[in-house]
């Protein structure tokens, strides 16, 4: 691929001139990841069937106002190539070196009033001066106020047709509707690393500087599809002394701890070891790391985990360049709803630490909650069982005399009720299960399969390998599988995902059921009645609950 870049400025050769700037695209053939898009317009130019507005939309650093700037040259070229500017041409050198005012750039995050578009609706009815048509380049649009966006809209229903509008944003979400209808929209995607690669070694072969290819993964993965970003990273890292940029080079450079340090701060973290932990943050800080991106790493790095542990695939859908030995060593650490939990957390770390004041507090805090998490969970479980015990008993006293009166199908005989028993006839009493139903759930692999269907895949986690048996007909008995903890059970049992869970159970089902956990050894060893029918079963147990002997008088 040919290459033409603006090396060097006019007028500035002995003032040193940023990387970004000396390798801004100067045709569509240079502008990086964005294939479709160029060849749109390309067409466009070469067919002279360019539209009067467009709007770029995309991620900072993906090429936007570059590809603005190379489209106000090409329309405008005198002898454009295949829908690519000369950059040769007495239009396309004046418009380069600003002396053709036909192309006006407008920041509109600094003019952004009614005013100032009114002023340039004045001026769009003039004819260009020098050029074909005049280009008005409006870069981050959506800062518009909305007198200048309905200022805007009158210009762009009628538009003279020498005037080309190019729109240019990173929120097009913000824009009104009635602006978008109106122009033809190109959405710029994130740069992929192996073409940010590919261009930082193309800079550092002409630049003279070299780079290790550890260096170029880290950068590109740092710039986060911003290619603009990458080469800042590496212009920064230029000015280090020792000649080969490494990587660290770049962790040095750009102040972000190394992946030793986070693989032991999620080893630390496996094992609890609080001390550990704090010592790392200690380090981090010291060193003057960036802790936001500090925690970003470590949220990648989980994330890495977990997709190991879920596919055991060494594909290159990997954020990080952490070793497959790492992953297989640290995988075994976690349960796998555990790197989900921790995932979100730190996640929602990382967005609370943006308006703290005290970040640091605020990860290390983290940071043992996250050591404690068994304990944490432990006392959450504890607190759901309190709870479920408080709901029976609230109910206790209401549910007897609603069942006895439900049908006539049993009297109760209680003319000969003893004395209430005493502590130590309840102590020696033979234990007595309270599930006493074998019937299945068939439908619960449709249950199961359903919250998978619809995104809930916290709940569709923690509920792998259980079961399901109908204790009566509005109750689910949910048997969880042998390697659900404590916190499985948490999990399923929360408020909000009790619910989810019932909604599902209606949807397959079309009955409202409630779910109660029990253990499998209840449901194995539950006793059945032969012979009584289902109410007087069912008086039986209330009776138990309540130490009342009872005679069943069958007619």
């Amino acid at each position: 691929m040919s290459c033409h870049f603006n090396l060097i400025v006019k007028g500035e050769d002995m003032s040193y001139v940023a990387l970004y700037r000396k390798w801004r695209p100067m045709v569509f053939d240079d502008v990086v990841g964005q294939d479709n898009i160029v060849t749109i317009l390309k067409n466009q130019v070469s067919n002279q069937r360019t539209a009067h507005a467009y709007l770029f939309s995309g991620g900072r650093g993906t090429g936007k106002t570059s590809t603005a700037k190379i489209l106000s040259r090409a329309v405008n070229c005198l002898q454009a190539n295949q829908g690519n500017p000369c950059n040769q041409c007495e239009v396309c050198k004046g418009i380069l070196a600003g002396n053709i005012m036909d192309v006006i750039e407008i920041d509109a995050a600094s003019n952004n009033s009614v005013d100032d578009i009114r002023t340039m609706r004045d001026e769009v009815f003039y004819a260009p001066s020098a050029a074909k048509f005049r280009v008005y380049i409006i870069d981050e649009v959506h800062m518009l106020s909305t007198g200048a966006f309905n200022a805007l809209l009158k210009i762009l229903e009628e538009p003279p047709k020498h005037v080309i509008f190019i729109l240019a944003t990173t929120e097009p979400h913000k824009l009104p509707a009635t602006i978008l209808s109106r122009c033809q929209r190109f959405e710029f995607r994130l740069v992929g690393e192996k073409h940010i690669i590919a261009r930082l070694k193309t800079i550092s072969e002409s630049t003279g500087v070299k780079i290790q290819q550890e260096a170029l993964e880290l950068i590109a993965r740092m710039a986060e599809g911003a290619l603009r970003d990458a080469i800042s990273i590496f212009d920064q890292c230029m000015g280090t002394e020792g000649g080969t940029v490494t990587k660290q080079t770049v962790i040095d450079t750009v102040g972000i701890p190394g992946e030793e340090t986070m693989i032991k701060l999620v080893d630390a973290i496996s094992g609890g070891n609080i001390l550990e932990c704090m010592e790392l943050v200690d380090r981090i800080c010291k060193e003057g790391k960036d802790l936001g991106q500090s925690v970003s790493n470590l949220v990648r790095l989980f994330r890495d985990i977990l997709v190991y542990s879920s596919t055991m695939s060494d594909g290159d859908f990997y954020l990080g360049s952490v070793e497959t030995q790492t992953l297989q060593y640290l995988a075994p650490k976690f349960e796998q709803y555990e790197l989900v939990s921790i995932i979100m957390s730190l996640s929602e770390l990382v967005s609370n630490m943006k308006w703290s004041s005290q970040p640091r507090v605020m990860l290390e805090v983290e940071m043992v909650r996250l050591c404690k998490r068994s304990a944490s969970m432990e006392f959450a479980a504890l607190e759901d069982r309190i709870s479920r015990v408080e709901q029976l008993i609230s109910r206790k006293h209401l549910e007897p005399d609603a069942e006895i009166r439900k049908k006539p199908a049993a009297k109760v005989d209680t003319a000969k009720r003893p004395p209430a028993k005493t502590t130590e006839d309840k102590e020696n009493a033979p234990k007595k299960k309270t599930v006493n139903s074998e019937e299945g759930f068939p439908e619960w692999k449709e249950v199961v399969s359903e919250l998978k269907k619809s995104g809930k895949v916290v709940l569709y986690a923690n509920l792998i390998g259980s079961n399901a048996v109908k204790l009566d007909r509005t109750t689910i008995g949910l048997v969880f599988g042998e390697n659900a903890g404590d916190f499985g059970k948490t999990v399923v049992f929360k408020n909000e995902n009790l619910t989810i869970l019932k909604k599902a159970v209606k949807k397959v089902t079309g009955e409202d059921m409630n779910i109660k956990c029990v253990s499998e050894g209840e449901i194995n060893k539950a006793p059945t009645c032969h012979g009584v029918d289902e109410d007087a079963q069912k008086v039986t147990r209330i009776a138990e609950k309540l130490d009342i002997q009872i005679n069943i008088i069958d007619e």
